[in-house]
């Protein structure tokens, strides 16, 4: 039932989708609120909503191809060299290498494995990797790693037919019948590396996609919700900082879209998108409606959040006077709360008595 849904949760969100005669159909998510100074009377506000949608099924499509690439990865195994070391001695034997493998140098036996490869690796290790191999592949790693976990791993690159081409490089510790012995392989894994680089790269863009406005370029409402996610999992645990909430509002947006049309009324919310990205530098805005932004304000923009409030309200006091975009607003610092939805509901409800108090003051002026 959804009056008792409202009653139970304040707000209620529902997301479907919606038939267009001309152009299919779309996804919408409807609001239900009880108004703050009427409880008899309910508002629905309908967003639009289809966009970022489907930009998050392009994101999660592009989480299953990772996925599956990873799983196929996991079959793959082209050796450049293995080699065997008695872990007692440090003597090693060659186990296998390709021919080109002789160009590096590497011997075919002898008495100090560490030793040799890490001197030897000077030599075709890629030079920016150098450090990364030096530092790791040590023997006290190897062993530590091996004894305590089963194996031991590691990716740089080397230089291989004059181009850097990335490695992996297992270690494993197996029982022969001679004693210990550890088996060290490297296998070349440079397509899958370039590969996994294109795909995170793609997947960055997809989230970034998923997670932004079309329209003003700040944060969505699905980044929101996340973001309250976080945050209530980290108070039900003790662990997050304090934070506060802003909540916005743009006045007029219906009469500038009624009367100058929605190209108008894009520019006004762009407009006011940038006076709270401008006010709030150091934490994400986010657009959560048709006409309504939020901020989640911790470290320095919390620490200093009653002086960018202060600017907000001489912003609008401005605005008032030279007829620019009038921007209703509401705070609310966690106070012990167990949710952030508590947090946001206090903003929520000044900032609309905020947006009564500056409407009231519009009408003066132009009644004077």
């Amino acid at each position: 039932d959804l009056l008792a849904e409202l009653d139970r949760t304040k707000t209620v969100m529902i997301t479907y989708r919606l038939v267009k005669h001309a152009s299919g159909t779309g996804y919408v998510s409807m609001r239900v609120t009880r108004m703050v100074d009427d409880a008899r009377f309910i508002v629905v506000g309908i967003l639009n909503i289809d966009e970022q949608v489907r930009q998050r099924r392009a994101y999660e499509r592009a989480i299953e191809e990772q996925n599956a690439y990873a799983r196929l990865k996991a079959l793959h195994g082209d050796f450049l060299w293995v080699y065997i070391i008695d872990p007692k001695t440090m003597q090693f034997r060659e186990y296998s290498a390709p021919t080109e493998f002789d160009t590096f140098g590497v011997p075919r036996m002898g008495e100090d494995f560490f030793g040799t490869s890490r001197k030897q690796g000077a030599r075709f290790v890629y030079p920016q990797d150098i450090d990364l191999f030096v530092s790791q592949f040590t023997e006290q790693n190897v062993l530590n790693a091996v004894r305590e976990h089963g194996k031991f791993s590691m990716i740089y690159r080397i230089m291989l037919s004059g181009r850097p081409t990335y490695v992996q490089l297992k270690a494993a510790l197996v029982q022969e019948h001679s004693g210990e012995r550890i088996i060290i392989g490297v296998t070349n894994v440079d397509e899958s590396m370039r590969q996994e680089q294109a795909y995170a790269q793609r997947l960055a863009k997809a989230q970034d996609q998923a997670n932004a406005d079309a329209l003003t370029g700040v944060k969505n409402r699905h980044a929101f919700l996340a973001a309250e996610e976080r945050l209530t999992d980290r108070l039900s645990r003790g662990e997050q900082p304090g934070f506060a909430i802003a909540v916005f509002d743009v006045n007029d947006l219906k009469r500038i879209n009624d009367t100058a049309g929605h190209h108008a009324g894009d520019e006004y919310l762009l407009g006011a998108a940038k006076v709270i990205s401008d006010l709030f530098k150091h934490s994400p805005v986010y657009r959560v409606g048709g006409d309504e932004f939020a901020v989640i304000a911790e470290r320095e923009d919390y620490a200093h959040i009653d002086e960018r409030m202060t600017r907000m309200q001489q912003y609008n006091a401005q605005a008032l006077e030279s007829g620019g975009i009038v921007i209703a607003c509401g705070m609310s610092r966690c106070e012990g709360d167990e949710t952030v939805t508590a947090v946001f509901d206090r903003a929520d409800g000044r900032m609309y008595a905020n947006k009564m108090t500056l409407k009231a003051k519009k009408n003066a002026r132009s009644v004077g």
